[in-house]
């Protein structure tokens, strides 16, 4: 399209040539000119819809980034969450157990359990999320560590 622009302004300034020896009249001169603005024109706009297109694209790239993101955490906060779960019915199954056999659980000593959950803005709404040491924390994030013994 360059080098149709270029084409074109050079026959645009030659009929201008002719037009001011005579030899061309006004009209065919004005003729030349509609084209060259015209190609002008449309190189502008696939200019433009090129821009529109690489910011969709960049928009687009950005949202699946957003989302791998949002699911890697989803995934290990669930994972987490079940790890908790877990702990907990060990924890109550080890100690109905031994309550039946009439023995403390554990040797009777009660273990710490180390809780960490991030309150994270999600769709405009503040939301509590599981998470362990290597969760990784977003700007704007809280941190909140909790104790819960066992």
């Amino acid at each position: 399209m360059d080098q149709q622009l270029a084409l074109r302004r050079a026959c645009n300034d030659s009929i201008q040539s002719l037009l001011q020896k005579g030899l061309v009249n006004e009209e065919r001169a004005l003729q030349e000119a509609i084209y060259v603005s015209d190609l002008e024109e449309k190189i502008t706009n696939v200019t433009v819809a090129v821009a529109r297109v690489q910011e969709q694209l960049s928009g687009d790239d950005r949202e699946i980034a957003t989302l791998h993101r949002t699911h890697d955490v989803d995934a290990v906060s669930e994972v987490m969450k079940l790890q908790h779960d877990l702990a907990q019915l060990e924890y109550e199954i080890e100690a109905s157990a031994a309550e039946l056999q009439g023995t403390p659980a554990r040797g009777g000593a009660l273990e710490p359990l180390i809780i960490y959950n991030i309150k994270r803005q999600i769709g405009g709404n503040v939301q509590l999320v599981a998470a362990n040491e290597a969760t990784l924390l977003l700007p704007g994030d809280v941190l909140v560590v909790s104790q819960d013994v066992r």
